[in-house]
């Protein structure tokens, strides 16, 4: 799975970075490298236990951009061929990250529920990177108590991946930030993001002996196992079969006809994710005026009842950035809709910005799998950031804070853990540069 995460990242990066693509990666603008762009990193997100996912998928967005630019500033004029000799330190830096905040994701899942874990952001000999720590009997009362927090125990990774992969592409098409920052990292989450959900389908076409799997056979220590072993495998068999004799790992072959057929609708809805008009017309958006764009596109990821597809609108006005979704989960058969608004970054001074969003939701009742009673919902939240400019030259042109809070209903929100109606604060550091 390793080799076939970084193969696909690479390939789709320089597939895409042809000389004719109309990107001006290859020699990024001085508008790129210079452009003035806040980033946030939160210190606290509604619990001082540790880091939720929401504030790995900020911190990742942040850090990764600040390094394209840094070195890109520094040597993104050279080139070896048609490629940067930078590509290839981006591409280093998220096979390193990836990892991290994928298996962070789990990981938060877990101290949400307060069951302690270690964490193994870096690939084994295996290929495999690992939560461990957990006792069987833990992950056994979980599942029998508490099924939709022990699926989404196998598809907080996924989830992380695609949440991530959403606020570039979200930054990219509203012009918040050059593409140039984000591209690299943007393509390669969706890769691995799109490679790891559509095992169900490659696994389906090879025979039995050339299958190979990080998650073959357990550990004989539990402590050392991961958690949940193949996360899409082990997310069907659970939810086809939560009554089943329970372990940890599962492969392709473990599951039923009708788990393999689900795993094949995972497999083939993720392509859903390579929906992204933003590169399938070389970089352009629709310029309606010199102050109205619109752009938009398209994504999949798979949820503690199933699964969901987003359609993302993107509308600029001047200073005004909208971004709206539209949304179809499914659980095994029923579909339920949901739709989200929201006001994105919003400068009407330059040492203020405000984020505004608003999430409604129909979702199968308990987040159950067979199900097909809807439960409605909601959520809303907002972000201000207050900067102080600085006026001498430099890197960094000014610093702040940022205070957010958070209200949502009970129901399954991306990024954020809990699954019950609750409040959340956060605040953190907010550095334009």
């Amino acid at each position: 799975m390793k080799r076939i995460l970084i193969v696909l990242a690479i390939l789709m990066c320089f597939v895409s970075l042809s000389p004719e693509s109309g990107f001006s990666i290859f020699n990024p603008s001085k508008e790129a490298i210079a452009g003035s762009v806040d980033y946030v990193f939160p210190v606290y997100d509604g619990s001082l236990d540790s880091f939720t996912m929401r504030q790995f998928s900020v911190y990742e967005t942040s850090i990764s951009s600040l390094f394209s630019r840094s070195i890109d500033s520094v040597a993104g004029h050279i080139a070896i061929g048609y490629a940067p000799i930078t590509l290839l330190p981006k591409g280093l830096s998220i096979i390193i990250i990836q990892p991290f905040t994928h298996e962070e994701a789990h990981r938060s899942i877990l101290t949400n529920l307060k069951i302690g874990s270690i964490s193994q952001p870096f690939f084994n000999e295996q290929g495999g990177a690992y939560v461990k720590g957990v006792r069987d009997s833990e992950l056994k009362n979980l599942r029998d108590t508490n099924l939709p927090m022990f699926i989404r125990l196998h598809t907080a990774g996924i989830e992380s991946d695609y949440t991530i992969a959403n606020k570039k592409i979200e930054r990219i098409c509203l012009k918040i930030e050059s593409s140039e920052n984000i591209f690299v990292s943007h393509y390669a989450y969706l890769s691995m993001l799109i490679a790891y959900q559509f095992s169900g389908i490659a696994d389906s076409y090879l025979t039995p002996a050339k299958k190979k799997s990080s998650f073959q056979d357990e550990e004989e220590n539990e402590l050392e196992r991961d958690i949940v072993g193949h996360d899409v495998y082990g997310m069907i068999r659970h939810l086809f079969r939560p009554d089943m004799d329970y372990s940890r790992y599962t492969v392709y072959t473990d599951l039923s006809s009708d788990e393999q057929a689900f795993a094949k609708r995972i497999g083939w809805r993720s392509l859903i994710n390579l929906v992204q008009p933003y590169y399938i017309m070389n970089g352009n958006v629709f310029q309606i005026t010199d102050k109205v764009s619109l752009s938009g596109s398209a994504g999949y990821c798979i949820a503690p009842f199933g699964d969901f597809i987003d359609e993302n609108i993107f509308f600029k006005y001047g200073k005004f950035n909208i971004s709206f979704y539209a949304r179809q989960a499914q659980n095994r058969h029923s579909w339920f809709p949901a739709f989200g608004l929201g006001l994105v970054e919003y400068k009407h001074l330059d040492w203020f910005s405000a984020t505004v969003r608003g999430h409604f939701w129909m979702q199968p009742e308990n987040l159950d799998f067979n199900t097909a009673v809807g439960t409605p919902g909601g959520a809303g939240e907002v972000s201000l950031s207050f900067v102080l400019p600085n006026k001498n030259e430099g890197a960094v042109k000014g610093m702040g804070i940022n205070i957010g809070a958070l209200y949502k209903t009970s129901g399954f929100m991306p990024e954020i853990e809990n699954h019950d109606a609750h409040v959340r604060m956060s605040a953190g550091l907010v550095v334009r540069y």
